[in-house]
């Protein structure tokens, strides 16, 4: 019997949005692959390895379901208006000369406008 957990384990693991909508899209393709691939064995399985492959499947759902809902939905990176008003900023801003550094090396610290204003979590 194939062990199809680690096939969905991986497959959801790749999602740009992981998220339970796109996690069910994910299963309801898997479903389908797996009947065409049923439908195309040659010689064709028996009614009875055909529920137990499908149970397996099943239950590989069922528990990397499980295991994504404990953890917190990933979406892709999007940047919020302030952020987009911040960068617009800093491309108006004239470049500055970085104050001279006291130190040995002569490295200077980065201009003001590249240190972030605030860091979020």
């Amino acid at each position: 019997m194939a062990d199809y957990y680690p096939i969905l384990a991986r497959a959801v693991s790749g999602l740009a949005t992981n998220n339970a909508q796109a996690r069910q899209e994910l299963y309801e393709h898997a479903r389908t692959v797996f009947i065409a691939q049923l439908r195309r064995q040659d010689p064709q399985l028996s009614t009875l390895e055909s529920i137990r492959q499908s149970i397996a499947l099943e239950t590989a759902i069922l528990r990397v379901e499980a295991e994504s809902q404990s953890m917190p939905e990933r979406h892709p990176e999007t940047f919020a208006d302030d952020d987009i008003s911040d960068f617009a900023s800093l491309l108006r801003e004239p470049t500055l000369p970085a104050p001279r550094s006291s130190n040995s090396l002569g490295v200077s610290p980065p201009p003001s406008r590249l240190i972030p204003k605030k860091i979020t979590k």
